[in-house]
């Protein structure tokens, strides 16, 4: 193939996933390294404002969001979080009922316990703006987006 030919077949293939990302809330399959782990008891989250969860970076560069489900309702609301394209994200969700936890499009899950926390892991390749919810439920936790 010829570097003209080469270079819009990775044109169009970029533009193909950013199509399919922009999408959100779908199924499909894009790659992942997801990995799940009930991390026991709920650990402590850092507050600000009206019930906010926090969100940090740790040391080896992974995004942590945390998020706390209770009484049918997220503490603090349904928000939107940016993380750029291949960050490792950790999502770690507490939870007053037993659920599982599931990333659109990445398709990274993990089962939590009723008072218990339980953390997604994936790395961030699709770019685009996804629904993280409870599924049996269909609630809404987060938008993550992707940039």
């Amino acid at each position: 193939m010829s570097t003209p030919t080469a270079a819009r077949a990775c044109a169009l293939f970029a533009l193909a996933a950013s199509l399919t990302g922009a999408c959100g809330g779908g199924d499909d399959n894009a790659p992942t390294t997801a990995t799940t782990t009930d991390v026991g008891a709920p650990a402590p989250s850092t507050t600000t404002g009206a019930g906010a969860t926090a969100t940090t970076t740790t040391a080896a560069g992974a995004r942590t969001i945390e998020l706390a489900y209770a009484g049918g309702q997220v503490s603090g609301g349904v928000r939107t979080e940016s993380v750029r394209v291949g960050a490792m994200v950790v999502l770690r969700v507490t939870s007053d009922v037993a659920e599982e936890v599931h990333v659109h499009t990445y398709d990274a899950m993990a089962d939590v316990a009723a008072g218990r926390t339980a953390e997604v892991r994936f790395t961030a390749t699709v770019p685009g703006r996804f629904e993280v919810e409870l599924e049996k439920s269909g609630r809404q936790l987060l938008v993550l987006e992707v940039r």
